[in-house]
């Protein structure tokens, strides 16, 4: 149809950072509008015949309040606004926005051809492995107190800038070389992603000062591709130095950052990637928010000193203080005595008071119980701010056992298969699908309880359930 744009909802939202626990309509409306469907939840099918056979105006009402509804999400979270800048700044129709190997392509070709090269084809590249990944590390897990975070402000991008990494300096990298923490060398002379990275970040940063949150976040999405771009195999600019200089440098950057706060008196007990978790010093307690942004300030003047005698760059790193946890907790790693990695939680300050937040645990799990969640919860409400908990896991115990927590027992996981192409390991879920479609032709969503025969769908109703897989003892909390 000339004139007109197909966009996708769901994938539109991820690829704005949206993140729900279902991209169903019912679902997103409910949270983003606070209204849903005319018809959902169980007998949905019925109510849809029942109307197509007696009240076509009623089914009419429910097809188009589904239009209605999707604009309205579109038109609340700026999904078209959005979707326009990230095409216009990506250089691809806003139907295909999420093709970050073609928006690097749009300015790249053009650019290794004012460089008098030609760019190889895509069947032509070797692909000799990705990047090695962010580095992650934790320390003894436990309860601690003021923790601050400190973050690398668009870290890849800015490695990108300060070592001139990208593939015409990597080609050219004999003419004046300067060498990465990963003792691979690009060219300082000859490059030009850095500058158009530059450009990016200058840009970003005068969207925001005009409060143009569209503009912000497409050139944040651009510029985090790259990195991605240049280690995939699916890429004509491939090269696995490319990735590797990137990665490794990151994991240098923040190995560095740590033993330098370290000779500073400072304990760090958690890093990811471009994020570093510090426990305060006593006397730094007071105004937590000061001491953070002098360790950011500090590590920021030692990194530019260093790189520059080290590696004759000019640094354009940038570390900021994130945010700070009055109380934190990193949960332990079985059969280890570090930490486990990209889970922990923490009371995090804010503005507006304390803020209780998970990363990894039950609590932002969707594929958990709601009773699961609602007792991690409250135990961390109450463990940090410093009541008993014995009491509180007794009660739910006890309430399990009565049977009055049945209706949150449920677990919700998606089978990306039909249930019969899974045969070497049967999950819960798969074996729940299963006993409810014994074809095995089910797919998607299964809903399911742990009862004494095993996993059982959630529409059956079962009343035999297995309350000791539920069961929590307060003698291991």
């Amino acid at each position: 149809m000339n004139g007109r744009v197909v966009i996708d909802g769901p994938p539109t939202l991820r690829g704005a950072f949206y993140s729900f626990e279902s991209y169903k309509l019912e679902n997103v409306a409910q949270e983003v509008l606070g209204t849903g469907k005319d018809i959902s939840g169980e007998g949905k099918v019925d109510e849809i015949e029942r109307r197509f056979a007696k009240d076509k105006i009623s089914l009419a009402h429910y097809n188009l309040l589904d239009c209605t509804l999707v604009t309205d999400i579109f038109n609340k979270l700026g999904l078209i606004d959005l979707t326009f800048i990230r095409a216009i700044t990506c250089g691809l129709t806003m139907d295909r926005i999420g093709m970050s190997v073609a928006a690097f392509d749009y300015f790249m070709l053009p650019m290794t051809h004012r460089k008098g090269f030609v760019a190889p084809d895509v069947d032509g590249i070797d692909f000799t492995g990705q990047g090695s990944g962010g580095l992650v590390f934790t320390e003894e897990p436990g309860f601690y107190n003021s923790i601050v975070v400190l973050d690398f402000k668009s870290l890849y991008p800015s490695i990108i800038r300060t070592f001139f990494i990208d593939p015409i300096s990597r080609v050219l990298s004999s003419k004046n070389p300067i060498s990465t923490p990963a003792n691979i060398l690009f060219s300082s002379t000859e490059h030009v992603l850095p500058k158009y990275i530059k450009e990016l970040m200058d840009k970003r940063e005068e969207a925001k000062k005009n409060g143009d949150k569209h503009l912000s976040q497409a050139i944040k999405i651009l510029m985090n591709s790259f990195y991605g771009v240049m280690g995939t195999q699916g890429s004509r600019f491939y090269h696995q130095d490319l990735p590797k200089g990137i990665t490794e440098t990151g994991q240098w950057l923040l190995t560095t950052t740590k033993e330098y706060l370290k000779k500073l008196g400072y304990e760090v007990i958690y890093g990811d990637t471009d994020s570093l978790f510090v426990e305060l010093k006593e006397n730094d307690i007071l105004d937590y928010d000061k001491a953070g942004e002098n360790l950011a300030a500090m590590v920021n003047s030692y990194l530019s000193t260093y790189l520059k005698k080290e590696f004759n760059v000019d640094s354009v790193l940038e570390l900021e203080y994130e945010k700070h946890f009055r109380r934190f907790f990193l949960p332990g790693l079985r059969g280890s005595n570090k930490g486990a990695k990209k889970r922990y939680a923490g009371l995090c300050s804010t503005k507006n008071g304390e803020e209780l937040t998970f990363t990894g645990l039950e609590f932002v799990r969707s594929d958990w119980t709601e009773l699961a969640k609602e007792f991690q919860y409250n135990l961390f409400s109450k463990i940090f701010s410093d009541q008993g908990v014995e009491s509180y896991i007794k009660t739910v115990v006890r309430d399990l056992e009565n049977k009055e927590l049945d209706h949150k027992l449920i677990y919700k996981k998606r089978l990306k298969k039909t249930a019969r192409e899974y045969t070497k390991n049967i999950p819960p879920q798969v074996k729940a699908a299963l006993k409810l479609d014994p074809s095995g032709k089910l797919k998607g969503n299964i809903k399911y309880v742990i009862t004494n025969d095993g996993p059982t769908p959630a529409e059956f109703n079962p009343e035999n359930i297995n309350y000791n897989h539920y069961k929590i003892s307060y003698k291991h909390v």
